[in-house]
């Protein structure tokens, strides 16, 4: 693009160059001559019409040639061919384009901009997308620990520790303060400090981390004492995360707690290896003869449609007796529908007694659509915690072949198989069975001082 203007002029005529007598050199030319004659004696008038035809013409090529030049260095830059395809895939799928979006002005404004009335939207750039894609099996190469560090307090601690990771496998624990890795002191480091040494470590190296353990005061403060110490060895390396796990009376954490008849069950989430998981998990609850399910949904945000078809053959049963059950319906844009069954139907599979859902503020989405199938089909019967989400919308994340970008947009609302839905309004636990998670309890956590899970215990007495 040029900052300067383009100007085309002539000469006036009393500033043009007088023309020349024609000379050649050696022979004349006798042909050549003829054609100078016959030419000298045309009409002034097409000879005018010449002149401001190839000027004309000389105008347009050089305008033409400006303007194919930055089309062409703009269409070969990869980000406009990103916007391209991003605008033609979310005018004909999103479903809160009502306008068609303009590439040019896309490109100029931003994405984001135009799709702000999409809170799910969702720009994935090279990296992010083999992340993404990665998640899909559940694979993550990692030590499997997030820490935090707070605002008022010096250091570092852990918030979370991932199920199956090499952090779980070697017992890092919530609340612990890290000392030293690798024998450097990050007793009082920031979070980019360590983040920044911990990146030059090579995958499958030991890392070895010193812990402070803390003891808890009674107002859910920590206390550390550095003669208390945990050392710990661990790896950045290959895992699948673990998002199904099944406890009974049996298991360390509910031993005297759940009765012979009792499991229970955390479904943590509908990405990842979900179907493997909860297949074994059910398959435990069917070899030891249980017949009742705490079926735990808390913080599960939900997923894939796959997975979810894999759970609900476990969970919902129709009238039909058939073994494809409808989950859901979503409608589109245009107002197209599909429909969503299960693959199979197991529920007659574990002679349930009593399924029990326990959910909170974070149980959204596949989750709460798999629960207004359960609440449709009568296969759950009590709910015990707070009020869902209240996501009713479908996702659809979309791959830009060649570049490796990607795309989350809505792209549906989702309806149970009687038509309920739970958009903006969530799923209301039952009567009576409205409780908050007990977040006073001033003890290290572990699952029997849960208050919900309590009274779903009780509830199946």
């Amino acid at each position: 693009m040029y900052d300067d203007d383009r100007i085309f002029f002539e000469l006036e005529e009393d500033e043009k160059p007088k023309k020349k007598e024609n000379v050649f050199f050696g022979e004349q030319n006798v042909e050549t001559e003829q054609k100078l004659k016959k030419t000298s004696g045309r009409d002034p008038v097409k000879k005018t019409v010449i002149r401001i035809t190839s000027v004309l013409l000389v105008i347009a090529l050089i305008i033409g040639a400006y303007y194919f030049g930055s089309m062409s260095s703009t269409l070969t830059n990869p980000e406009y061919s990103f916007y391209q395809w991003a605008c033609d895939t979310l005018n004909e799928r999103a479903y809160f384009v009502h306008d068609k979006l303009d590439q040019k002005l896309v490109f100029e404004y931003g994405i984001y901009a135009a799709m702000q009335d999409d809170p799910y939207f969702t720009i994935y750039t090279p990296e992010d997308t083999e992340e993404l894609l990665a998640g899909y099996d559940g694979k993550n190469t990692a030590i499997g620990m997030t820490l935090v560090e707070y605002e008022l307090v010096e250091g570092l601690y852990v918030s979370e520790v991932i199920r199956g990771s090499s952090a779980e496998q070697n017992g890092i624990q919530v609340d612990y303060r890290v000392v030293s890795v690798n024998d450097i002191d990050f007793y009082t480091a920031t979070l980019n400090d360590l983040s920044a040494y911990i990146t030059t470590i090579p995958d499958n190296t030991d890392i070895v981390i010193k812990f402070a353990i803390p003891s808890y005061n009674e107002d859910a403060t920590l206390n550390f004492d550095l003669s208390n110490t945990i050392t710990i060895t661990v790896q950045r390396t290959e895992f699948i995360e673990r998002v199904v796990d099944y406890y009974d009376g049996s298991s360390a954490d509910f031993q005297g707690v759940l009765d012979e008849e009792t499991a229970y069950i955390a479904l943590r989430s509908f990405q990842g290896d979900v179907k493997a998981q909860f297949d074994a998990a059910m398959a435990i609850f069917k070899q030891r003869g249980k017949h009742n399910l705490i079926l735990d949904l808390r913080g599960n945000l939900g997923g894939s449609d796959y997975n979810l078809q894999a759970v609900a053959e476990h969970l919902i049963r129709s009238s039909a007796n058939t073994h494809k059950v409808l989950i859901l319906e979503q409608q589109y844009k245009d107002g197209s529908k599909t429909q969503l069954y299960t693959e199979d139907c197991r529920y007659d599979e574990y002679n349930f007694d009593k399924i029990v859902v326990l959910t909170d503020g974070n149980t959204a989405s596949a989750s709460e659509a798999l629960l207004l199938a359960m609440i449709d089909y009568g296969t759950v019967d009590c709910i015990i915690g707070g009020r869902t989400f209240g996501k009713g919308t479908g996702i659809e994340t979309v791959f830009m072949p060649i570049l490796n970008y990607a795309i989350s947009y809505t792209s549906s609302y989702f309806y149970s198989p009687f038509g309920n839905t739970n958009e903006k309004v969530g799923i209301t636990p039952t009567p009576g069975y409205a409780i908050d998670y007990d977040y006073t309890n001033n003890l290290p956590y572990q699952l029997k001082k849960d208050n919900q899970i309590l009274r779903a215990i009780n509830y199946l007495k």
